[in-house]
């Protein structure tokens, strides 16, 4: 009896078993475990050595190489890349990303790392540990340049609120200009008040400090001092 013949016959039997698959389809999607932004972490170690007055051939021959064979047989690494310049040395090492034990890696690239055997002169390597961080959000602003000022007072607003929210590890800010002012200098007032470029530059740069002065103690409360000279508007460098 063929599937179609048994269906036609059996079609109590057949919509039964529909409805079950259907069930046990919609059951197996509500409970299945998923996550919008799966947790995909690979970590880099660089391990960086100072080998002063040293040419890029002799930081590569005496200080890359002889680490670079004391790692690259340890189990955990992906792969390693190096960079041999004058008086330093940065190897980045990538990390299997799947390895559950990347701190007993990291330790076991840093105990072969101060195995090698390196000129006298030479600094110990220095190993670090990075992470690489994908943002979990991006929010854009747009409008008239016109307008920037009121975009800008946004953007910093919504800044210290994702800041306050707790979870939130660190907000960046990528684009954003910051407010500097331009000065134009016309040449026939430098000879007019006989004054020169390096003048003015020393004028404007005295006038825009901000210094710590010590300490005010007293028998009841102490303070503390700073000269607050920064430049806030245009207007402040007009009367110099």
């Amino acid at each position: 009896m063929s599937i179609a013949s048994f269906s036609i016959k059996q079609k109590v039997l057949v919509n039964l078993i529909t409805i079950a698959i259907i069930v046990f389809g919609l059951f197996s999607v509500s409970t299945m475990q998923r996550e919008g932004f799966p947790n995909i972490t690979t970590d880099y170690a660089i391990i960086n050595t100072l080998y002063p007055n040293a040419s890029p051939e002799d930081v590569e021959d005496l200080i890359t190489i002889p680490i670079e064979e004391k790692i690259g047989a340890l189990d955990g690494i992906e792969t390693y890349a190096s960079i041999s310049r004058e008086s330093f040395s940065t190897i980045i090492i990538e990390m299997e990303a799947d390895a559950d034990n990347k701190d007993t890696i990291l330790n076991n690239i840093i105990r072969e790392a101060d195995k090698a055997q390196l000129p006298a002169d030479a600094e110990d390597p220095v190993v670090n540990n990075i992470k690489p961080e994908m943002p979990l959000l991006e929010i854009s602003f747009s409008g008239q340049i016109s307008k920037e000022k009121m975009i800008r007072e946004h953007v910093k607003e919504l800044e210290n609120i994702l800041k306050n929210i707790e979870g939130v590890a660190s907000v960046t800010k990528v684009g954003w200009r910051e407010r500097e002012i331009s000065i134009e200098i016309k040449p026939e007032n430098l000879d007019k008040y006989y004054v020169s470029l390096p003048q003015i530059i020393n004028s404007i740069k005295n006038s825009n400090i901000s210094l710590p002065g010590g300490k005010f103690e007293s028998d009841s409360k102490e303070m503390i001092l700073r000269t607050m000279g920064e430049v806030k508007t245009p207007r402040i460098l007009e009367i110099l």
